[in-house]
């Protein structure tokens, strides 16, 4: 009968879970995660600007204007860029080689 440690446990479970890395992002996805930086960034200073106008309420102004646009923003960028992804193959989610 063989000693069956917790380190046999958790090798094994650990190469039982090991799958394949998800494939590398593509040219169109770098390019609209940089679109979306700068989209983001603009956002910050429009949000600045609208609550520069107003300074005695600038904290709650900023993130009114700000989270009211960024937010839209961010559930957008996540779709465009799962949209964008490379189909994948057959063979690499079943992990053949050939």
């Amino acid at each position: 009968m063989t000693d069956y440690t917790h380190y046999q446990a958790t090798s094994l479970l650990t190469s039982m879970d090991q799958a394949k890395p998800p494939p590398p992002m593509n040219k169109r996805q770098k390019a609209a995660i940089i679109i979306l930086d700068i989209i983001m960034i603009a956002q910050v200073a429009v949000a600045m600007g609208f609550a520069g106008t107003n300074p005695d309420e600038f904290t709650p102004v900023f993130f009114k204007v700000f989270l009211a646009m960024f937010l839209p923003t961010i559930i957008i960028g996540f779709l465009v860029i799962r949209r964008m992804k490379t189909p994948v193959d057959d063979h690499y989610l079943q992990g053949d080689e050939s």
